[in-house]
């Protein structure tokens, strides 16, 4: 016994679209709940208890309808949503809501599956594109139609495949699937876009807009910047405009052969990117990109200094002393600031570079992985080194600004896993909650979190929300993305996209059913989930 009433499986069932099946699953709800409360009396053995309600959320907000104990929560099976094919599917996760299934919050949306490339059967879907949860796979609010976005990447660096969100639906669409254009940009000759199924690209770096809803960058052969426009989202795919080439600034050309983690910041002032598709090569970079001023990159190397030159700012040496080739690098929004972390000595802190200087900020926090805001970081420490807690960090003096999280609000056998936040949902005080997966690679479930989608209070409360689990087994072998459920927040908070394997329940690479995958071969899928 968990604390919770024992739930009925009933709510966990694939929505089946029609209102007579969403009423028989709110009435089967509430009777479940109702007659499980008269049998247990109450709630107990939980920290910090919620109370279940079937109208109206009591939680703190932003999200109201999401538990904020402390008690461990093994998850239920699986929802049903298909198998190698089921996009569109939809089911809800009860477990951690604080009212029944049949309303929005909680409601989920499988993206992806087996032949959402008719020409690339089976592959995996994710939201990576860089070993990250800081991407930005999904748009402002208010593109046309009133949908939002989303980018979704897949095997042997393909993506983004565009899709449309229908909030209002909760229905997601493949763009351009009837158009016979194909790819000017990126790789070329892989065929039209509706051989694949819709808009796609492949071998580029992406990330949408701060300033518009239908606009997507992608970095071509680490030269050119180039802008879509998906205003018109029927007929023939868009041609992308030319930002920048950059062959015609010697300053930003430096050897390196594939880019990657292409971040933008707020209203588009300034760009970035780097040679960390190359983590183990001797010399490193990271360009920034400012429209009207030009270029200034970051030279990193394992045996000297990192070095800065450009078409504006100072030049010389950087203000750090470490030494080591990139891991990965990531712009804030307040379009100043870059979060560098390095290989080499496993550094135990992020190197944060005010690209408008040579200033170099570094906060002391424990290794692991982390995300920027507008002016601050997040960061939850992946083992107990130097201190057990997530705090928020200022980006420009380092200087701890608020706690997330100290040892006394950790839940009982809590353990330090890999953690990967999100925060593309900041606002420009940073004082929205960061969104972090705490993925297991397999074995028991013994505390709060672990498994779990949670949002994470910045502004000091220490309040975690838990919002659903990410029914991923992790233990697809060598498959970073899906061993760790690799996720992206939605810049306006609500929803949450990630990838899992559905337990192994949605096939194999090979084509083959669940029943015959072996671990290695379980296919990953994107799922999406609306929490606010």
């Amino acid at each position: 016994m968990n604390g919770y009433p024992t739930w009925s499986g009933m709510y966990l069932a694939v929505v089946d679209g029609t209102e007579r099946g969403k009423m028989r699953a709110l009435a089967l709800v509430v009777l479940t709940v109702a007659f499980a409360l008269s049998a247990h009396g109450q709630i107990t053995g939980t920290r910090n208890p919620s109370t279940k309600v079937t109208g109206g959320c009591s939680s703190p907000s932003p999200y109201p309808c999401l538990r904020t104990d402390l008690g461990e929560q093994q998850p239920p099976s699986a929802p049903n949503v298909g198998g190698l094919i089921g996009a569109g599917s939809k089911a809800c996760d009860q477990t951690l809501l604080l009212v029944p299934c049949g309303g929005p919050v909680g409601r989920i949306l499988r993206i992806t599956d087996a032949r959402t490339d008719p020409r690339r059967p089976n592959v995996m879907y994710d939201v990576d594109n860089g070993g990250s949860s800081e991407n930005q796979h999904a748009g402002l609010d208010g593109a046309t139609g009133g949908t939002i976005l989303l980018a979704v990447g897949a095997d042997g660096g393909w993506g983004p495949y565009l899709f449309a969100f229908n909030p209002a639906t909760f229905t997601a669409t493949r763009l351009y699937r009837t158009a016979t254009n194909s790819p000017t940009v990126c790789e070329t000759g892989l065929g039209t876009y509706a051989a694949h199924g819709g808009f796609y690209l492949a071998g580029c770096p992406y990330a949408f807009s701060r300033s518009n809803p239908n606009w997507l960058y992608v970095l071509a052969d680490g030269k050119h910047l180039y802008k879509y426009d998906f205003t018109v989202q029927t007929g023939q795919a868009p041609t992308p405009s030319l930002v920048v080439d950059l062959s015609l600034h010697p300053k930003c050309t430096p050897g390196a052969t594939r880019w990657t983690e292409l971040s933008v910041s707020e209203n588009d002032s300034a760009f970035v990117w780097s040679s960390a598709w190359q983590q183990d090569s001797a010399v490193s970079w990271v360009e920034v990109w400012k429209p009207g001023s030009g270029c200034r990159q970051l030279a990193l190397s394992s045996t000297a200094h990192g070095v800065v030159t450009g078409e504006w700012g100072p030049e010389g040496e950087w203000g750090s002393t470490a030494q080591g080739t990139l891991h990965n690098s990531r712009l804030a929004l307040d379009g100043r600031h870059v979060v560098v972390t390095m290989n080499g000595t496993r550094l135990p802190i992020p190197q944060v570079w005010d690209s408008a200087a040579l200033t170099v900020a570094a906060p002391t926090i424990g290794w692991g992985h982390r995300a920027s805001g507008y002016e601050h970081l997040s960061q939850f420490p992946q083992d107990a080194y130097p201190k057990p807690y997530a705090g928020i960090y200022s980006l420009a003096t380092a200087a701890l600004t608020a706690l997330q999280l100290d040892r006394d609000h950790l839940p009982a056998g809590f353990v330090f896993p890999d953690a990967h936040p999100s925060w593309m949902n900041a606002d420009p005080g940073d004082t929205l909650p960061v969104s972090y997966i705490f993925q297991q690679q397999g074995g028991a479930i013994t505390s709060a979190w672990i498994n779990e989608i949670t949002e994470i209070a910045a502004d000091g409360s220490q309040t975690v929300w838990r919002g659903v689990h990410t029914f991923n087994s992790g233990t697809a072998s060598g498959i970073f993305s899906l061993l760790y459920s690799i996720h992206t927040a939605f810049p306006d908070g609500r929803y949450i996209m990630w990838e899992s394997d559905w337990m192994g329940s949605i096939g194999c690479s090979t084509g083959a059913s669940s029943a015959n995958c072996a671990a290695s071969n379980r296919r990953g899928d994107v799922f999406l989930v609306q929490l606010g």
